[in-house]
């Protein structure tokens, strides 16, 4: 692909958040702040609905924005990310991927 994100950023972040996603529900769920309104971190399968639907979403997520953005602009409207403890290089590159892709997506 010529996107320009290595192969090997790729390969770690789909490992690790592999990892995140094998977790047991249970340690998952450390990670889903009802105060956050899912805008960050953990959101259970069967949570979120589609505008209008009552039927729940299929899917689960974990959430962070790049830090160095949050810092800057939106420290005062938004929560702080959730750092993830079980997985030793989960956070570095996940903000490693999320800067990779907000490049490549042109927005900066």
């Amino acid at each position: 692909m010529n996107h320009g994100i290595s192969d090997l950023l790729i390969n770690e972040l789909y490992k690790y958040v592999q990892q995140f996603f094998s977790l047991p529900l249970v340690q998952k769920k450390t990670y889903e702040l009802v105060e956050l309104a899912g805008q960050r971190g953990y959101t259970s399968f069967g949570k979120e609905h589609t505008k209008g639907s009552k039927a729940a979403d299929l899917f689960e997520r974990i959430f962070s924005i790049r830090s160095s953005f949050y810092k800057k602009f939106l420290r005062r409207n938004f929560p702080n990310n959730v750092p993830v403890k079980e997985i030793k290089h989960f956070n570095k590159t996940f903000t490693d991927a999320y800067i990779a892709f907000f490049y490549i997506s042109g927005v900066q």
